[in-house]
């Protein structure tokens, strides 16, 4: 074991590419994903559908924006209107 990590530690140090990558990388990563990439959800878009669909519609807090109500409707016509 120590004969393989003895040579990957040579092969690292013949090979600047790889220990730039390895530093690089996550560098690069964590100021994507602390800075750039923003997963706070401010909207849904909701389409309300069923014979409850008037107060559960009322009831909604946002994230969620009732886009339609449709108490007629059923599932395919919601998933239509929704783009699924």
């Amino acid at each position: 074991m120590w004969a393989m990590v003895a040579k990957e530690f040579r092969q690292l140090r013949r090979d600047r590419r790889t220990v730039a990558m390895m530093i690089v990388l996550p560098v690069v990563l964590l100021v994507v994903f602390g800075y750039a990439a923003n997963f706070d959800v401010h909207d849904i878009p909701t389409v309300v559908v069923g014979p409850g669909a008037r107060q559960a519609a009322a009831s909604l807090r946002p994230p969620f924006h009732v886009t339609d109500v449709a108490p007629a409707a059923g599932e395919r016509p919601a998933a239509a209107a929704a783009g699924a």
